[in-house]
């Protein structure tokens, strides 16, 4: 079928015409096949085979009439201005297509834009309309028949690509089209998601996974899904490239996306034996997935895809998170604290040793059992899974470092060989000085006889 025609030429030259045909079907020989204008010029008889869902362009005069694009046929002979009729025919004769422009090309194209004449989106479905040219491609789909320009709003442009610099048009690239959804708004140091869907010109989704990513704040990234984390406040210009093979060349598409990316709005409200409560400031939709809520050494890491609505209270049960009373800390999943309330529990640290009146000195009194518990089973923050490093940060308990450790085992060693070396010296010593006193009395014995 016909699905675009650029009968006036181009900005450069007005004699650089050329239509292009579309074959929604299996692959098609249209050998013997006639494109004929009602006053007999143009007058192609087509050769050769056009592919399955594939574009035809044929060229007047030679194969530079359309720059990168390879023809399928050049002719001969001007298409008039004034209006034009176009017959597509079988080798049979049969009427396959008609373009009806005989009241002066009122159903599409422009001579001063040099816009052509198109079908919007599916050739096959699609109604004639003015639109920027896409020799040898998909048809924008986004058009007008009373030559005023239509811009893609905000939130939407991503679906066309950025509106062309010089006529404010929304364009599409040839056979890929990434979509990378909404303008959206994010919190600092919370990972989020970018996902990008690739489609066909037709609007047939398709998977490319060579895509690359720009987030606009100086980092990259690289596939169909990607995680990235803002560390500062701003709105920031996300560019994703997809590239695809084709037949005869890599096919690519840009696409651009707003990011607005604020500061955490989050913060506890209320804690009691029961629940945490939390609550969101903003005006905004706070994303809280990875938040880490902190409370002596107990832990609680807020699940993925948890959201707060704007000005919005929620509660966390202590049967979920296993915290209750004194003082609580949420961090963000980047080790930021943004919030405290309670006041804060201070362990009891044991006593190395107490010495009872009745006993001498230099003789310790152990603690009872209960006491001596206290801390029994107690582990600090720097060793809680999955917030190690964090929390380790922002914790005043202070564990020996391991070289302290290492000494002082050094030294009880030193200390317990002195000890035991001096006891089996007076061992030795006493039992020579019994022996000695054995054989004295031996002696003594063997006189009196």
């Amino acid at each position: 079928m016909i699905s675009e025609v650029a009968w006036m030429g181009s900005a450069d030259d007005a004699n650089a015409e050329w239509i292009e045909l579309y074959n929604d079907g299996e692959s098609q020989d249209v050998s013997g096949w006639t494109l004929v204008a009602s006053d007999g010029q143009p007058s192609i008889t087509l050769e050769g085979t056009i592919g399955s869902h594939a574009y035809a362009l044929l060229e007047r005069t030679d194969d530079d009439t359309v720059a990168g694009v390879t023809m399928f046929m050049k002719f001969t002979g001007a298409l008039s201005n004034v209006g034009e009729e176009l017959q597509l025919r079988n080798q049979n004769g049969a009427l396959v297509d008609s373009v009806d422009g005989t009241d002066g090309w009122s159903i599409g194209g422009d001579n001063v834009s040099k816009d052509t004449l198109q079908r919007s989106g599916e050739p096959s479905v699609g109604a004639w309309i003015t639109a920027p040219a896409s020799p040898g491609r998909g048809n924008s789909g986004v058009g007008t028949s009373s030559r005023q320009s239509h811009t893609a709003p905000r939130s939407k442009s991503i679906l066309y690509g950025l509106p062309d610099e010089e006529d404010s048009k929304p364009r599409l690239e040839p056979a890929l089209v990434l979509d990378l959804g909404e303008e959206r708004t994010v919190t600092v140091g919370v990972p989020t998601v970018f996902l990008a869907k690739t489609f066909k010109e037709r609007g047939e989704e398709i998977v490319v996974e060579d895509i690359e990513w720009n987030f606009g704040d100086g980092t990259t990234g690289k596939g169909r899904e990607v995680t990235h984390t803002y560390r500062y406040e701003g709105s920031y210009v996300v560019t994703a490239k997809g590239n695809r093979k084709g037949y005869l060349r890599e096919i690519t598409d840009t696409a651009h996306l707003v990011v607005h990316v604020g500061k955490p709005s989050v913060e506890i409200v209320h804690v009691d034996a029961g629940y945490i409560e939390l609550k969101n400031t903003s005006s905004e939709v706070v994303e809280v997935s990875g938040y880490v809520l902190l409370s002596g050494t107990s832990h609680f890491t807020i699940p993925k895809n948890t959201h707060i609505l704007p000005d919005t209270l929620v509660r966390l049960s202590y049967a979920t998170t296993k915290i209750r009373g004194g003082e609580v800390r949420l961090f963000r999943p980047d080790g930021v604290l943004v919030s405290v309330y309670g006041t804060p529990i201070v362990p009891t640290p044991i006593q190395k040793s107490a010495v009872h009146p009745s006993v001498q000195k230099g003789e310790p009194v152990s603690l009872g059992k209960k006491s001596a518990t206290i801390l029994e089973g107690l582990e600090f923050l720097d060793s809680a899974p999955e917030f190690a490093e964090t929390a380790s940060a922002f914790t005043n308990i202070e564990k020996p470092h391991e070289e302290d450790r290492s000494a002082s085992r050094t030294w009880l060693w030193i200390l317990g060989l002195i000890a035991s070396i001096a006891t089996a010296g007076f061992t030795v010593v006493l039992l020579r000085h019994e022996q000695q006193e054995v054989i004295e009395g031996f002696m003594i014995e063997s006189e009196k006889e």
